[in-house]
C-alpha cells in the first residue's frame, strides 16, 4: 500500500483508554494524557496492522497535550 504523506492524522487519547495500560498499569511516569499520529487515507487500526508510520506523544496534562497538538496540527494545514 502506498502512504500518502500530504494527509496527516490525529488522535487524542489518555492512558487508561489505551491497550498500554492493560499490560503496564500505572506505570507510565505521570504521562497520562497524548496524541498519535499517522499518514494516509486509512484509519489508525489499519495503519498499527500494516506497521505503517505511527508517532505516539505523552504530556502530563490535557493542557500540554492540546497546545502541542494545536500547534503540530496547525503547521499540517
Amino acid at each position: 500500500m502506498t502512504i500518502n504523506y500530504d494527509i496527516t492524522n490525529y488522535k487524542k487519547f489518555n492512558w487508561y483508554d489505551t491497550q498500554a495500560y492493560k499490560f503496564n498499569r500505572d506505570n507510565n511516569n505521570g504521562y497520562i494524557y497524548g496524541y498519535v499520529e499517522w499518514y494516509g487515507n486509512q484509519d489508525l487500526d489499519d495503519t498499527l496492522d500494516n506497521e505503517e508510520d505511527v508517532s505516539w506523544s505523552w504530556f502530563k496534562s490535557e493542557q500540554e497535550r492540546d497546545k502541542e497538538l494545536k500547534e503540530v496540527s496547525d503547521d499540517n494545514t
